[in-house]
């Protein structure tokens, strides 16, 4: 088990905010995109599995959307950051 995973370990069945990579091809004025919600599991790939789970999208720091999506994967290669969600 990588220290990734032992570290989010702690965090299964916690409230949590997962911000995610914008692609490297896409212009600075594209949203970012954050996932609240609670963690599941994590796999070996450091993939997480969120539920109960809303999506935020931001520009420039502004909030523009909001919806809920219930039940996502978020790559593991796609997470720019984790923390607790308030």
């Amino acid at each position: 088990m990588s220290s990734i995973q032992t570290q989010l370990n702690r965090f299964i069945s916690q409230p949590l905010r997962v911000a995610v990579k914008q692609s490297s091809d896409t212009s600075p004025d594209t949203d970012q995109r954050t996932f609240f919600g609670r963690l599941i599991t994590i796999d070996n790939e450091a993939n997480l599995i969120l539920t109960d789970t809303s999506e935020v999208r931001s520009r420039q720091g502004v909030r523009t959307h909001q919806r809920y999506v219930g039940m996502v994967v978020v790559k593991g290669d796609d997470i720019e950051s984790v923390g607790i969600a308030c």
